[in-house]
């Protein structure tokens, strides 16, 4: 997101490598944090002022570390959806904005962007393996 807006030609898709099939959200939050800001992928596109992940600390753990083994420097924090607690890694307590502020509503748009954008490559993803294409 850029001025509140989303940056479409900035969207990538990662099919997740490292799991046999075993569903582990703060590890495949590490696989993706850590390709997006290591390789040919960082050297092509600007860094963010933040990386929001969606859950909470575990995920924002996770992520800091990846980002780190990346080389690269910037802020991390999580989204926990339910509670919408933002989570900052190293800290257990998280931080909570009024559910009205801009500031949460602004990452709420973002993390819900985001759902939609996997949530389409996740059908398509399962289309194509029960159909062939």
């Amino acid at each position: 997101f850029l001025g509140g807006l989303p940056l479409k030609n900035d969207y990538r898709r990662f099919r997740i490598r490292g799991l046999a099939g075993e569903p582990n959200d703060p590890a495949s939050i590490a696989e993706v944090v850590r390709r997006r800001y290591s390789g040919s992928l960082a050297r092509k596109m600007d860094l963010p002022d933040l990386v929001l992940v969606d859950g909470g600390l575990a995920q924002a753990n996770s992520a800091e570390k990846a980002i780190a083994e990346a080389g690269v420097k910037r802020p991390v924090i999580g989204l926990a959806k339910r509670e919408e607690a933002i989570y900052f890694p190293g800290r257990s307590t998280p931080f909570r904005l009024a559910r009205s502020h801009s500031a949460l509503k602004l990452l709420q748009r973002i993390r819900d962007e985001s759902h939609r954008f996997a949530l389409a490559y996740h059908r398509q993803q399962r289309s194509r393996a029960l159909f062939g294409r």
